[in-house]
């Protein structure tokens, strides 16, 4: 499971406001896929 999976699944769950998540995905995005 990706960062961005872990993050789109907390967006499902609302436990993300809408920035902190573009936040997370720029930064998640500079990381390279594990």
């Amino acid at each position: 499971m990706t960062m961005q999976d872990l993050l789109l699944d907390a967006v499902e769950q609302r436990v993300l406001r809408q920035l902190d998540v573009q936040f997370a995905m720029m930064i998640a995005a500079d990381q390279p896929a594990v």
